[in-house]
């Protein structure tokens, strides 16, 4: 019989030679076309920003769940459909409120938006701050481990706390990397644990990470929340702009650069001003209700397919809001139809895969992340699958949009060992991993894999390189701080004609090799000792 010679060469050469591997095959199914389809169609002005209970975000729900049975995967959500429904409290403040301040100095009002921005900290309909204390408490971090507590024995209870954002910096708590202390809604925790009336947190654009008109943005229109239990809560929760809080001190005499630069000494302690204030809102309440879309794809090993590997993207965005530009709809093209189109694209790779790994895998797209992370507080509460029987979590919230980097940023890098697993196979990828580009922005606590870390799951979420092909140095660092000022939470959050999904592709097959590798070993990731999260996971092994 005559061998065909091309079957000839094929069993002089070694394998390797004469074809992709199984995995590198569904790598490919990954491509920039596949990423702009899907981001389109999310990001299309009739999704209308796919914020909480809208068309739109039914839409998209339909959309992905649909994407997930295409590709073979099974539904994981409530009573055998796509959807896990969760509860949410919508919370609109239909008439702005000023914020009136009065102290030795004098007198002032405080203009809503322009100088300050809240939301009821209770879900009731009218909420009132009547000629109350204002307690400027620093960072108002409480830490044992760091011998630090800005409280000190002052009571404030019963008063309307001011902060500072972020956590101090120098050689206490992580030096230039935020921590959780260093949140804004540590902050709202904190103060509500204390019995305070009102808290609000002084921004600049350096220490929250964004400017003042993404405050704007993020804390107009509906805020939505889970419903409350009986956790202690706050009357008022808000922002306030540097300029105005040093106003607002110096109606007490006080000076904010003072006050601020006591703050970063750990013997500081809470300083009542001298100054209340007042102010008075109704808001307009309203029970509703959204959804995670989950799907599955069953592991192959009888032992080991009960534990899963996590992948997640939020599909929410802010939907319609104030017009800017005459725009009124916050599209969410790279934050985060990107991300869920990078979810998708991952869930059709490894189905593409003619043997599944011995874990199973499990698909979550998340709403009502851009309220606080609610999608996946609520699937971490009341999980689909045992979250000791999550043995990872791979998040991916926004995307590259610039091109092909030869590095690759690690959110929360030192954490876990899955760094172990990214730089085995970002070296084979000819690819270096840094950490995070700008640590002092908190993003490990700012996106969905938070949710997961906090009840033990080991975590990965990338962030796009900076050192970009045939760009000279420094230039990818412009585009993203650029991107930062300009789109992130505005309505120019669009796919644009410049768009370039290219590197956004080579961090999505990275991600795909190290999800395989953690389905495929015996071995669990662990946490680094130590970390914060570590004592939680531990308890699964107990």
């Amino acid at each position: 019989m005559r061998i065909p010679t091309l079957s000839l060469i094929a069993l002089l050469l070694p394998a390797a030679a004469t074809a992709q591997t199984a995995a590198d095959r569904a790598a490919g199914t990954i491509t920039a076309d596949r990423l702009f389809a899907h981001t389109r169609f999310l990001s299309d002005d009739r999704l209308e920003g796919r914020g909480p209970a809208s068309e739109g975000e039914a839409l998209a729900q339909m959309y992905i769940a649909a994407q997930l049975e295409a590709e073979g995967l099974e539904p994981a959500g409530e009573d055998g459909s796509w959807l896990q429904g969760f509860d949410l409290v919508g919370l609109t403040v239909p008439a702005p409120a000023a914020l009136a301040a009065a102290g030795p100095e004098g007198s002032l009002s405080f203009a809503w938006r322009e100088d300050w921005i809240a939301s009821p900290g209770r879900q009731e309909g009218h909420s009132a701050l009547e000629d109350l204390e204002v307690v400027f408490v620093g960072y108002g971090i409480v830490a044992p481990e760091e011998a630090w507590d800005d409280y000190g024995d002052t009571d404030v209870a019963g008063k309307v706390l001011l902060f500072l954002n972020n956590d101090p910096t120098g050689d206490r708590f992580a030096g230039d990397v935020r921590l959780y202390y260093g949140r804004w809604s540590y902050k709202y925790e904190i103060a509500a644990e204390k019995g305070a009336a009102g808290a609000l947190v002084i921004h600049t654009t350096p220490s929250a990470g964004y400017g003042w008109n993404v405050v704007q943005s993020s804390w107009s229109g509906t805020q939505y929340e889970l419903p409350a239990g009986d956790e202690p809560r706050t009357e008022v929760e808000g922002w306030m702009t540097e300029d105005a809080a040093r106003r607002l001190v110096a109606l007490g005499g006080h000076d904010l650069d003072a006050l601020t630069a006591a703050a970063q000494d750990p013997s500081f302690e809470a300083v009542p001003l001298g100054v209340t204030v007042s102010t008075a809102f109704d808001s307009d309440l309203r029970r509703t209700a959204s959804a995670n879309v989950i799907g599955r794809l069953p592991g192959s090993d009888p032992v080991l397919s009960k534990e899963h590997v996590l992948f997640t993207a939020h599909y929410d965005h802010l939907g319609v809001g104030e017009p800017v530009d005459g725009d009124s709809i916050h599209n969410g093209a790279r934050d985060n139809a990107l991300g869920t189109a990078t979810l998708l694209a991952l869930a059709r790779a490894y189905a593409a895969l003619p043997d599944r790994p011995a874990r199973s895998l499990l698909f979550a797209a998340v709403g009502a992340e851009e309220q606080g992370l609610l999608g996946s507080a609520w699937l971490a509460r009341e999980p689909v699958i045992p979250n000791c029987d999550i043995v990872a979590n791979l998040n991916m919230d926004g995307g590259n949009i610039w091109g092909v980097t030869t590095d690759v940023r690690q959110v929360g890098r030192g954490k876990s060992d899955l760094d172990r697993l990214l730089d085995r196979h970002a070296e084979a990828a000819g690819r270096r991993v840094l950490a995070e580009e700008f640590p002092d922005k908190g993003y490990f606590y700012r996106s969905d894999q938070f949710s997961f870390a906090k009840v033990g799951i080991p975590a990965i979420y990338l962030d796009e390189g900076v050192e970009f092909v045939g760009r000279p140095d420094g230039w990818g660092e412009e585009r993203i701080e650029e991107w930062l000022a300009e789109d992130y939470h505005q309505p120019s959050d669009e796919v644009t004609p410049d768009w370039d999904l290219s590197g956004a592709v080579e961090d999505a097959r990275l991600l795909f090799r190290v999800g395989l590798d953690v389905a495929g070993s015996p071995d669990r990731p662990a946490w680094t000792p130590g970390d914060e999260f570590e004592a939680t996971r531990l308890a699964c092994d107990s």
